[in-house]
């Protein structure tokens, strides 16, 4: 393309109104959030698949961005998703 990294970043800003390190990651919660909901791949697993070096770098963005742990999340959806029906 020949530009740089930089003004391909401001262009980037501009156009989208977020830095492009940002989407990224936004880009990568919103792939863990689809696979905690619909998949039984561990954290660990799940962490790797969106491109994270760690589970727990993985943890710290996602719980950074969406104010709660791939854990509770996915227990949450899990829990959210069953009915339990109670005999009298």
């Amino acid at each position: 393309m020949h530009i740089s990294g930089r003004h391909l970043s401001r262009i980037f800003m501009s156009e989208l109104g977020v830095s492009y390190s940002n989407y990224i990651l936004d880009e990568r919660i919103k792939k863990a959030v689809t696979l905690l909901k619909k998949s039984d791949l561990s954290l660990k697993e799940i962490a790797e698949e969106t491109g994270f070096v760690s589970v727990q770098y993985f943890t710290r963005v996602f719980t950074t961005m969406m104010q709660i742990s791939p854990g509770r999340f996915r227990s949450g959806f899990v829990d959210a998703q069953t009915t339990v029906f109670l005999a009298n």
